[in-house]
């Protein structure tokens, strides 16, 4: 479908009064320059939206650095509804039929649980630290990172358990801060840290499965596990900042192979049809072998890439700081063609229906300093696929949401306390809302704010 072709049906659409009316005005405008026609709309936020956009019977979901968690219609960019926390909210948010899981970075740092339709809040929890983590849901308990791994029931808010490594310093934030959001395949929760390793832990109690330590680079400072697992046919993909992608064996944590590139990976990989695609700190976009983690080709941006890919058909979609949106062949690599967004992408893409969507702005912001969601038409039909969107890894669309066992929703629970209504079942294994490709940008943002003394 084309562009025109998409406007003409989301005129249809608000003519018919299909569109539910906004609870707020909307910023959402209309594409200004002739190299915009992809642009179907964008609603500009007042801070950065490293956060990746979660679809799902026709919303989008997002946070922002003013501190909010938006709802907008997906069809025309205009709000819904706004949730105003205490601090950023870059990570993204999981969505599981009615019930909206987001975070807030710290001051104190809280995971909050929202009715999806009006962003009431229904329960928060803190984990006693900052959380840069997205939440995972998986048969009625959500994961996020903190101070270790945290599972909260879904239902009440209630801690279940919580990993933490030895020798974890929180004075010295080093061997334990979980920055990487974690992915669950099989009741395991697969997620790295700031320690250099990924952990396989058992979702019923919280126990250690095993441990992979990722290798120092002699040539770099860091090497820090911030990029979000993706798991295919017993392999477990993952970045690390010490600029290698590591394919691990699911049910021992050995090494089968390593593909080093030219700078750290924050990028979040994804799998599709034996390819592995995924972006580096070294300004590229790589696919490789997922058996023998040869290279099968590499792209170049015009700047670093913390976006992680999206797959759909034969289209790989990913952003750059270089401010464009790109879409490649992801079997050649061959661009297909680059929307100039003129403002950091940190964000990673998600396409539904053929439109992608994508948060824009952050630290060395291009342009003029805004920050916007956008809706972009990708020339192709369906939505996202591969195992980053299967597992719910950096935004998820309806087709995920939907795939997941139920779990008794918050507001039909506090009801029946009260001696109201039974339990409604919702779908609630959202396996693994990944971490920000952008993670390590919220880093360097937090340490630079800890350093004025914020």
């Amino acid at each position: 479908m084309s562009a025109r072709s998409r406007r003409e049906m989301i005129k249809t659409l608000a003519g018919s009064g299909l569109a539910i009316v906004s609870v707020s005005t909307s910023k959402q405008t209309s594409a200004q320059t002739a190299n915009d026609s992809r642009q179907l709309w964008e609603y500009e936020t007042g801070g950065s939206v490293v956060s990746s956009p979660s679809i799902v019977d026709g919303d989008l979901y997002v946070g922002s650095d003013d501190s909010k968690v938006y709802a907008l219609d997906a069809a025309t960019g205009e709000q819904r509804w706004q949730f105003e926390t205490n601090d950023f909210v870059s990570s993204s948010p999981a969505v599981v039929r009615d019930v909206v899981f987001a975070t807030e970075e710290w001051f104190p740092g809280r995971l909050f649980a929202m009715d999806a339709k009006t962003g009431e809040e229904y329960w928060q929890y803190e984990p006693g630290s900052l959380v840069y983590s997205s939440p995972t849901v998986y048969q009625g308990t959500v994961l996020v990172g903190s101070d270790g791994l945290h599972a909260v029931d879904a239902t009440t808010g209630e801690r279940e358990w919580r990993f933490r490594p030895d020798g974890f310093d929180w004075e010295e934030a080093s061997n334990g801060v979980f920055r990487s959001s974690p992915v669950v395949v099989d009741g395991i929760a697969f997620v790295g840290n700031d320690g250099n390793n990924v952990y396989a832990i058992d979702v019923d109690n919280g126990d250690l499965v095993w441990r992979f330590e990722s290798q120092s680079n002699v040539t770099k400072k860091e090497n820090e596990v911030v990029s979000s697992p993706t798991v295919m046919n017993g392999t477990v993909f993952v970045g690390s900042m010490d600029g290698t992608l590591y394919a691990l064996n699911a049910e021992t944590g050995d090494r089968q192979w390593t593909f080093d590139t030219g700078d750290g990976v924050w990028s979040s990989p994804t799998v599709t049809d034996g390819t592995v695609l995924f972006g580096s700190q070294d300004s590229h976009v790589y696919a490789l072998d997922t058996v023998s983690g040869e290279k099968k080709w590499q792209f170049e941006t015009g700047d670093s890439v913390w976006s992680s890919p999206t797959v759909v058909g034969d289209t790989a979609v990913i952003g750059s700081t270089d401010g464009r949106l790109y879409a490649l062949n992801k079997e050649t690599g061959d661009e297909k063609w680059r929307f100039d967004i003129g403002l950091n992408v940190y964000s990673s893409p998600t396409v539904v229906n053929g439109t992608a969507f994508v948060g824009t702005g952050g630290e060395g912001t291009l342009g003029d300093g805004s920050a916007k969601v956008l809706a972009i038409e990708t020339d192709v039909e369906g939505s996202s696929e591969g195992s980053r969107v299967r597992q719910g890894a950096l935004g998820h669309h309806h087709t995920w949401a939907e795939s997941v066992e139920p779990f008794p929703a918050p507001g039909e629970q506090s009801e029946q306390d009260d001696g109201g209504t039974d339990d409604l079942l919702l779908p609630g294994a959202a396996a693994g809302v990944a971490g920000l490709g952008g993670i390590g940008y919220v880093l360097k943002r937090r340490l630079s704010r800890e350093g004025e003394g914020e």
